[in-house]
């Protein structure tokens, strides 16, 4: 047997657009990803020998057919490797409903390592798979950033800026992407015209606070949860460099250029209405 021990990483939107609802029911976006540090842990138990078995397992609870981890296991061994046996499992700490992209992160992670042991296809089919399990999917197979667009499948990765540090928020109530979605349409918040991608990927490299960045989420979640609409008043409150909604909510985040600013924008920020455990700071 072999074993292996990985992380998936969460990510951030820092710029987030999204069109009309196309024919195929997906939303065409815009968006800048970035990577942070909270994250899964994920433990791979490959079977050399004996039945061939295929066994994934969340905080200790077998994981049922939805699971991303499940079907990206599965995808791959029926796509590229029968012989596929292993056991998979996952300690969670990346929060669902969160706009953070857990589950497509640890699916990410799955298909990497599982073709890292076999080897047997290339990173553009394992792309093509990726994106068959979710649209955030193939943006994890990448190191560190980049702009994504279509329906989240296109991923033109980008190079590293400058360290930046975060605090992230976590509203106590999940999000639904589906319903977000919803809403933005019913609101007509969904974008007819995009801003041009190389102006994007420009202010990426700017200070902080001379992005021009938006998510066009926050200001429909805003009137539809109280607890979405708490956390965001505190941080325009607060005055950081930059702050926003990730990917269709419920977390928020606020980010800095320097560590020390971060850290004290942390012990003087209003927690009043969030608890203790949902602040992290990446």
């Amino acid at each position: 047997m072999r074993f292996l021990k990985t992380r998936a990483y969460a990510k951030l939107n820092l710029s987030l657009e999204a069109g009309v609802r196309r024919d195929d029911g997906f939303h065409p976006l815009s968006s800048i990803f970035t990577k942070i540090s909270l994250h899964d842990t994920l433990y791979f138990c490959f079977h050399s020998f004996g039945k061939q078995r295929i066994k994934v397992l969340m905080d200790g609870k077998e994981a049922d057919a939805s699971n991303t981890m499940r079907k990206a296991v599965l995808l791959y061994r029926d796509r590229f490797c029968p012989e596929l046996s292993v056991t998979i499992r996952c300690r969670k700490r990346i929060p669902a409903g969160g706009g953070l992209g857990g589950g497509s992160s640890d699916a990410a992670v799955v298909l990497e390592t599982l073709n890292r042991v076999y080897k047997k296809t290339n990173s553009r089919l394992l792309s093509e798979a990726a994106a068959e399990i979710g649209s955030d999917v193939p943006f994890f197979l990448c190191k560190s950033a980049a702009y994504v667009s279509g329906r989240g499948e296109i991923v033109r990765p980008i190079a590293k800026r400058s360290a930046t540090y975060g605090v992230l928020i976590l509203p106590d109530c999940f999000s639904s992407t589906a319903e977000a979605y919803r809403l933005l349409d019913e609101s007509g918040g969904a974008k007819s015209v995009f801003r041009d991608p190389e102006n994007e990927i420009a202010d990426f490299y700017k200070p902080l606070r001379a992005w021009q960045y938006e998510n066009v989420f926050l200001p429909v979640l805003e009137k539809s949860s109280s607890e979405i609409a708490a956390a965001a008043e505190a941080l325009r409150r607060a005055e950081p460099p930059y702050w926003n909604l990730s990917g269709s909510g419920s977390s928020l985040y606020a980010l800095f250029e320097k560590k020390s600013e971060r850290n004290r924008f942390y012990r003087k920020f209003n927690k009043k209405n969030i608890a203790k455990k949902n602040f992290f700071l990446v």
